[in-house]
């Protein structure tokens, strides 16, 4: 009774005491479930922190401001561009054929995101002034562009709370372009494209800039390219350029927009697709998890939200998994040549795009394993698998190709599967689906054949040694018929938050664990923040040391073996071969040592 009346004590403390003030709260609850509604909780999320959003509308305002030293009377003193251009270069419907032939902005975001995003901009109509020239010591960028923010802040009809992010388009011709601008001033006196945040007065709110001309000379206007990839990262994207120390490699280079804005072309108007990957942290597609051997298709990802992830067998299936999507001249796409499935390999407890890892790297050092690749960690976090199978992204050489795309154009790329398990370091044998992470190279046995030629839908087969067997009878599993779809269903509508939530054939690691399953014991899978999270619970059985608990589709407990990750450990006693095997089992952190004795009683 004494507990009881503490407790109505604590929830009375926790409820306004006034009326009116309960009322006030009820109705800011009313307010909150109208202005959220329809949104997931992660946008939720974004929208209380003042985050841009993802979905929806994002209200860009975009200041053109204008460096002292460029002013009419300085000494480098130049024509501005045409601000109606720059108005259609964000907001125009469509091509425009002079300005962006390829889609403004906005239609470039609503084709990435299948509609999911529209960038709104609204450009002010003048030039900012602003009292720090282009370079020198008395040069900021930064105090730049917060003085030009805070002059429009004074503006009639601008009220800068009603915006999500800012654009600075500013007048120094762009570093990216390189050489020298024809006021013989080098790239490293210019200012580069980049993106970050500036405060106004209690709010620090995420810009993004770039310049307002195309080359280093000349009045002709920006082109899309760099500032859509700046505007990547005011919705949290990061970078898939190589960012080694010598920037050796080109990171997803063409097949990423985050990676190289400047397209298959080199001309800025046709900046690629973000990779699958970058579109899954976006939360634009759902990946479906294949859990089951069988025949599969895509549809390319320019025209669809599909995509496949298998992560049966990995070390960390949460961290660590292949990403398919089908890449195909279409959209903004056009530009990258015939197309062909695109299989990322995707690490992420490697340090991002920092660490290029190709064959033959450390083959100096040959007499230790742990310095040669994959045995060193060397590898990006997402690796774009080349079916060529010549690494030119991580070695440099170009920044990608048709030939990069599966099935490929050699006998050998017809399939990616397993490296060699008796020489890791063999060259023939890499891209593979073994695991790398930490330099721990683990054994999937995942296997992605008999690929269609290069088309709208692709179908190809997936076999792997940690899928369920395929089913009998049935043609290809579409990825985009009905619950299986991941990135919408047929009604347009978003997917479940769970994978499997209307599929029990949804699963992980060792595939096939139905979504009914609710006991501690079974396997679990869910979605959380655009990652896979994978648990193997065990039941506290002596069986539990291999096989997992799980229901079949009728209820019925049943054991299947779970995948493990084993090293070996051998020497002689007595004349007697002994091995140990230090087992990891797939999904979890637990260890578990297994001896054995060779040539007599088991130890």
């Amino acid at each position: 009774q004494q507990q009881q009346q503490q407790q109505q004590g604590m929830r009375q403390s926790t409820q306004p005491a006034d009326p009116e003030e309960r009322l006030g709260l009820r109705e800011q609850a009313k307010l909150d479930a109208q202005k959220y509604a329809g949104m997931s909780s992660d946008d939720i999320a974004r929208a209380k922190a003042n985050l841009p959003p993802r979905r929806g509308t994002l209200r860009n305002l975009v200041i053109p401001l204008v460096f002292s030293d460029h002013l009419s009377g300085q000494k480098y003193s130049r024509a501005l561009p045409n601000l109606v251009n720059l108005h259609a270069l964000f907001n125009h419907d469509g091509p425009h054929p002079e300005v962006c032939p390829a889609g403004s902005i906005r239609s470039l975001y609503r084709e990435y995101s299948r509609d999911r995003l529209t960038v709104e901009s609204t450009v002010v109509n003048a030039w900012i002034r602003v009292s720090a020239p282009e370079s020198g010591p008395r040069s900021s960028p930064a105090g730049a562009f917060s003085e030009a923010l805070h002059t429009v802040d004074g503006y009639p009809g601008f009220d800068l709370e009603n915006y999500h992010s800012v654009t600075f388009v500013h007048s120094s011709y762009p570093a990216e372009y390189g050489g020298v601008d024809c006021y013989g001033r080098s790239s490293a006196e210019r200012v580069w494209a980049h993106a970050g945040s500036v405060q106004l007065r209690e709010r620090s709110i995420r810009y993004a800039s770039g310049s307002g001309y195309w080359g280093n000379c000349g009045n002709e206007g920006a082109r899309p390219g760099m500032l859509v990839h700046e505007v990547g990262h005011i919705l949290g994207l990061r970078d898939m350029y190589d960012r080694s120390p010598f920037k050796d490699g080109s990171g997803l280079g063409v097949f990423d927009y985050m990676a190289y804005a400047w397209g298959p072309d080199n001309e800025q108007f046709s900046p690629a697709h973000p990779s699958a990957y970058s579109k899954l942290q976006l939360g634009w597609i759902r990946p479906r998890v294949i859990s089951r051997s069988g025949t599969y298709s895509l549809v390319a990802s320019s025209v669809s939200a599909e995509a496949l992830l298998i992560n049966a067998g990995y070390s960390d299936p949460s961290r660590e998994y292949i990403l398919v999507e089908n890449r195909q001249p279409l959209g903004a796409d056009s530009k990258l040549g015939p197309g062909g499935l695109a299989i990322y390999h995707i690490d992420e407890s490697a340090p991002g795009q920092t660490q290029p890892g190709y064959p033959g790297q450390g083959d100096g050092t040959s007499f230790d394993w742990d310095k040669r690749f994959p045995r060193n960690g060397m590898h990006y976090a997402v690796a774009l698998c080349q079916a060529d199978r010549l690494f030119d992204l991580e070695l440099g050489r170009n920044v990608g190709n048709s030939a990069d795309l599966w099935p490929g154009t050699s006998v050998q790329s017809r399939q990616f599967g397993p490296g060699n398990p008796g020489n890791v370091f063999q060259r023939a044998s890499h891209p593979n689906s073994d695991g790398y992470a930490g330099g721990e190279v683990v054994r999937t046995g995942l296997r992605i054949r008999d690929m269609s030629d290069s088309a709208t839908t692709m179908t190809f087969k997936v076999e792997g040694d940690y899928l369920e067997p395929e089913r009998d009878g049935g043609g290809a599993d579409v990825i985009g018929a009905g619950d299986q779809r991941t990135g919408g269903n047929r009604n347009g509508k978003d997917p479940p938050d769970k994978v499997g939530d209307n599929n029990n054939n949804s699963g992980g690691n060792t595939g096939g664990a139905p979504s009914t399953c609710k006991d501690d014991s079974a396997f679990r899978m869910r979605v959380s923040g655009g990652r896979i999270v994978n648990g193997c619970d065990f039941a506290r059985s002596r069986q539990a040391a291999c096989k997992r608990k799980i229901k079949d589709s009728r209820g019925t407990p049943v054991w299947r073996r779970c995948p493990l990750t084993c090293r070996s450990y051998f020497w002689e006693k007595r004349g007697r071969k002994r091995r140990f095997d230090t087992c990891a089992v797939v999904g979890t952190g637990r260890r578990r040592r297994l001896g054995r004795t060779y040539g007599g009683a088991r130890g």
